[in-house]
């Protein structure tokens, strides 16, 4: 089984920072502990999804997974296509400038962002050198 981490970007840890900071500083300057406690628990939540955001090739299936929130099994063989995209929607990706769309089966697909995506490529076309590639 080969584990591949999320790519985390600095500009979304900017945006998650200047999400939290204010909202916090003026929670605690107000003395509202109930607000602050919500923030720090939304936050661990946030820091809990960029840590177990991972992809794993096990055997031929990759697997992809965003903490207990997303949990995909894709048949590496019913992969088409691995190709650079710049959609930023909602995905299993922790970067918003460095992502990847495999697309799969006859219309479904995901977005991801491995942190070493030439290694990632590498081993899905192990398993299927039919995938067409263009990053």
């Amino acid at each position: 089984m080969k584990t591949f981490r999320s790519k985390t970007d600095s500009a979304i840890i900017m945006i998650l920072a200047a999400s939290f900071i204010g909202p916090a500083i003026l929670f605690i300057s107000q003395k509202d502990w109930k607000g602050a406690l919500l923030m720090c628990a939304v936050l661990a939540f946030i820091v809990y999804l960029f840590l177990e955001t991972k992809y794993y090739i096990k055997g031929d299936i990759l697997q992809v997974k965003a903490g207990f929130l997303v949990n995909k099994k894709i048949k590496i063989m019913s992969i088409q296509s691995v190709m650079k995209t710049d959609s930023v929607l909602s995905a299993p990706a922790n970067s918003i400038t460095d992502r990847i769309e495999i697309k799969y089966e006859d219309s479904k697909s995901v977005i991801i962002s491995p942190k070493e995506k030439a290694a990632f490529v590498t081993e899905l076309l192990a398993v299927n050198p039919a995938i067409v590639v263009q990053l």
